[in-house]
């Protein structure tokens, strides 16, 4: 359960919508003692950053799947099975549906550690891109417009203010800070995609137009692919190193709800 916050945490919770994530992104920039997964022209990701983004990745994909907040242990980087592995049978001790093996349980938390490191390094990548581009073609984005975007989403009907988005965020296992990074990204994504769009024309013909777009973004991609260097046993679509021959394995959806009913 998530615990209530006091009258004076209000003042500190408007504040945190102004608060740039550099924490986040400064963790991108791997120290010289940390363990680089992959780097996008001269930005190096950590292994902190990628172990993080894991976190929030599961998160959301754990409450989509099962309507509940994500519990403690069940990814990380590097990958510590005997946690997952007793996190996962708490989760199926819940569901009354009976128990497994620890070999059974230890495939499970095997896959969906894989799925969602996957996940999370492509989202990262995914961002860096777009961060990087922006600093080629001079498209920045202020930390006012960020925070405008953010104070947005907090006022929104469904929020009701402040106070309920960042509960609502808690569930996710994501903070202000990791809202902030993921609205970044997205204002940089739509600026991308205008510009792709005003590029490719052809505006009386919109099929042609489609063409072009998927033409750009394919150029756009291999670009960036061509800058990303991942380190072994960190893969995702963005990489240089990615090839078709990947073996296919369940989603992290499909583990995480396998668990949560005792599949």
């Amino acid at each position: 359960m998530l615990k209530p916050l006091h009258r004076f945490d209000m003042k500190r919770l408007l504040a945190a919508l102004a608060v740039v994530a550099s924490g986040v992104l400064l963790c991108s920039c791997a120290a010289s003692n940390e363990k680089t997964v992959a780097v996008v022209g001269k930005t190096k990701i950590s292994q902190a950053t990628l172990n993080h983004w894991m976190t929030v990745t599961l998160g959301g994909d754990y409450r989509s799947a099962v309507g509940k907040t994500a519990p403690d242990g069940l990814v990380s980087d590097p990958v510590d099975y005997p946690r997952c592995i007793s996190t996962a049978a708490r989760i199926l001790a819940q569901s009354g549906k009976g128990k497994q093996s620890d070999g059974q349980l230890r495939q499970k938390c095997r896959q969906l550690n894989a799925g969602i490191k996957e996940q999370a390094l492509s989202y990262v990548l995914s961002v860096l891109w777009a961060i990087e581009e922006g600093k080629e073609i001079g498209s920045r984005v202020s930390e006012g417009e960020v925070t405008r975007r953010v104070r947005e989403l907090a006022n929104r009907d469904r929020y009701h203010g402040p106070l309920q988005f960042t509960r609502y965020l808690a569930q996710l296992r994501r903070s202000i800070g990791d809202e902030r990074f993921l609205v970044k990204r997205n204002i940089l994504e739509n600026r991308f995609v205008e510009r792709i769009t005003k590029q490719a024309g052809h505006a009386d013909d919109r099929e042609e137009a489609e063409k072009a777009k998927v033409r750009l973004i394919l150029k756009n991609n291999a670009k960036w692919t061509a800058k990303t260097d991942c380190s072994p046993g960190y893969l995702a679509w963005e990489c240089k190193q990615y090839g078709s021959s990947k073996a296919v394995s369940p989603a992290p959806a499909v583990v995480i709800e396998e668990l949560a009913s005792g599949a």
